[in-house]
């Protein structure tokens, strides 16, 4: 489905239905409080970029997240500050205690330096290494909390783990 809200191109696909309605059948009554804050996490982004003079182009809701893309080009201190408008946002609501335990999570991944969330881009942003080695410190990120998961008998970090593991390789074949 493609939707244009205030110029912005909505794209919801058909993964993402399927996974919200799971979630629901199966009683996670959290998540409609993650996606409100993971949506206003990108709205923070959106907000950034405006702005800085420039314009969302599209976002995209899949398996794989919430996902904004734009081509307005910035300089590195302007990128670094988009990049932590949406991070801003969950740590306002943090400072705030507002559903605490649901944007600090979502504060916390997003600054991990794992490609392509906000701290993995600003990671490359910042040293200029090369796509490949960002994947290494993804993959060592990821086998790190895969065992912190297993050793805590966390259900819900290995299945965030598993999670950027796919949304990881999934753009990396993009």
């Amino acid at each position: 489905m493609v939707l244009r809200v205030f110029g912005i191109k909505v794209i919801i696909e058909f993964s993402f239905v399927l996974m919200l309605a799971f979630a629901l059948l199966a009683g996670a009554n959290n998540l409609l409080y993650v996606l409100l804050f993971a949506s206003l996490h990108e709205t923070g982004h959106i907000f950034i970029l405006y702005l800085l003079k420039g314009k969302a182009d599209e976002v995209k809701l899949s398996y794989y997240g919430i996902g904004l893309k734009h081509s307005f080009e910035m300089s590195r201190g302007r990128e670094a500050v988009f990049l932590l408008g949406g991070c801003a946002v969950n740590a306002l609501f943090c400072v705030l205690n507002i559903k605490r335990d649901i944007n600090l999570p979502l504060l916390i991944m997003n600054i991990l330096p794992v490609y392509p969330l906000d701290g993995g881009r600003l990671l490359k942003l910042f040293t200029g290494i090369h796509i490949k080695v960002f994947l290494c410190i993804s993959s060592v990120v990821l086998i790190s909390l895969l065992t912190i998961s297993i050793y805590y008998n966390n259900l819900n970090l290995l299945l965030i783990t598993v999670y950027l593991a796919v949304f990881s390789y999934n753009e990396e074949m993009k």
